[in-house]
């Protein structure tokens, strides 16, 4: 078992969390030990307030604490019903035209793997539709919208965040931004879904989402995001596939599509959360120094996230996008997206993201 007490500069309020929800370790809370109000304003950041709430141990917190896990249990609770209504009133609208669906992220996680629906916090409804079929999506249910010019970013995965009856739906038409380095195939992606149970829609089949799960998490840290919660994600899928999923099959498909080293460097993360689950590995000195850098992430607040973190991804799809129009076309993309799928330049904006860029430029050449 990985040892996290002198191994990794995990805080004591995060070794209690890891133990309690990622090892199942039946702990006692100490308050002398654990500062109460550390470890729930931990525990909410990393989406894991509502599992703290129906573990036993928090029968040993005070009423205040317990209230507020309750409340945070409920809020979920709420907006994910929500959520999961809008996604079947939308998915009943695109069906409708012979659209198929996949629900991807938190609305795949709440539908088919957590037995509640609270367990899993989401922010907005991520689907995907055929790309071919993106556009005519989109202004299905956007028809009091239908007048804004949609600017075909053909690198995009996609289109622009809208919002359907309150809530933020992200309509994809691929897994990932074509020219990232690391990819799924979509056509196998497609032919390889598996039908909801009484839901018009489709879902990964499990070691895709398995393999999903993992490459996602590795983007989003590249971006400079990280949460336990999305870790404990790839436990609710292990336990819901009955751990049927095994490390070879996971390495194997990886190998495959080229995408082994994120994923392995993802499960190293998992496996010192979660050391005994079937996808742990014996952990190498390289894989330690990469998962002390994830660590240092959990610890920078939203508001004040590295500025190296997003340029490279940034970099990175511009180095593989092809051709210098498409290049060019990129950086004005980049530079004028306002995020609702119109362009507008700002010499501020400009100013500011070629500061930030030549920062990052700076301290990556020193790394070097």
């Amino acid at each position: 078992m990985c040892n996290i007490e002198t191994e990794f500069c995990f805080s004591r309020e995060e070794k209690f969390l890891i133990k309690t929800l990622f090892r199942d370790e039946k702990i006692l809370f100490n308050p002398s030990e654990i500062n109460e109000k550390i470890l729930l304003d931990i525990a909410t950041k990393n989406g894991l307030a509502q599992l703290l709430y129906l573990n036993d141990v928090s029968k040993q917190f005070s009423e205040e604490a317990q209230q507020h896990l309750k409340n945070e249990y409920l809020f979920n609770f709420g907006k994910n019903a929500a959520i999961q209504s809008i996604a079947a009133e939308i998915t009943q609208i695109l069906s409708e035209k012979e659209i198929p669906v996949i629900y991807l992220k938190g609305i795949s996680l709440i539908t088919n793997v957590y037995s509640d629906i609270a367990l899993r916090p989401m922010s907005d409804l991520d689907i995907m539709v055929p790309s071919q079929a993106v556009f005519e999506a989109w202004k299905l249910i956007n028809p009091q919208n239908i007048e804004i010019k949609l600017i075909d970013i053909k690198t995009g995965h996609h289109l622009p965040i809208f919002k359907y009856k309150g809530i933020n739906v992200e309509l994809h038409r691929f897994l990932y931004p074509s020219d990232v380095k690391y990819q799924m195939p979509i056509d196998e992606i497609w032919q390889n879904a598996i039908n909801l149970p009484n839901v018009n829609a489709l879902i990964l089949s499990p070691i895709h989402q398995i393999i999903y799960q993992l490459l996602h998490l590795y983007y989003t840290c590249r971006q400079g995001g990280l949460r336990l919660g999305w870790f404990y994600d790839i436990k609710a899928l292990l336990i819901k596939s009955c751990d049927q999923i095994t490390l070879e099959e996971v390495e194997n498909q990886a190998k495959k599509w080229k995408i082994d080293k994120p994923i392995k460097q993802m499960l190293a993360f998992f496996t010192v959360l979660c050391p005994e689950n079937k996808l742990s590995f014996s952990l190498s000195d390289k894989n330690k120094k990469e998962i002390i850098k994830m660590i240092d992430l959990l610890h920078i607040s939203d508001s004040k996230k590295k500025s190296e973190y997003g340029y490279g991804i940034a970099l990175e799809r511009l180095a593989n996008t092809k051709g210098l129009k498409n290049k060019i076309i990129f950086l004005f993309n980049a530079i004028s997206d306002d995020g609702t799928g119109k362009r507008r330049f700002s010499i501020k904006r400009i100013g500011r993201l070629m500061l930030k860029m030549i920062n990052f430029c700076y301290v990556n050449c020193k790394k070097r």
